[in-house]
């Protein structure tokens, strides 16, 4: 429930996993995973199909609490430029 974030990942259990896609309005995935690693050191892929715009997020089980929530961070931050 973040302005301008936007959560392209299905919601519904059966279709979850340890992936996410995430978008920030008016920001394109390139300059986004960009912004991510240049600025916060937070490696994603951008995915600008048809049906997605925004960052695959792929934590494993090394990642941690400190990481995850640098990440969300991170997100807010940008979410507020736009």
């Amino acid at each position: 429930n973040v302005k301008n974030v936007k959560v392209n990942t299905p919601i519904e259990d059966y279709r979850s996993c340890g992936i996410a896609n995430v978008g920030i309005e008016k920001m394109t995935p390139a300059k986004l995973a960009n912004t991510l690693f240049d600025e916060f050191h937070i490696f994603t892929v951008a995915i600008d199909y048809a049906n997605v715009q925004g960052c695959r997020i792929t934590p494993n089980v090394y990642t941690t609490t400190k990481e995850l929530d640098t990440f969300v961070e991170a997100i807010n931050t940008l979410a507020l430029r736009v």
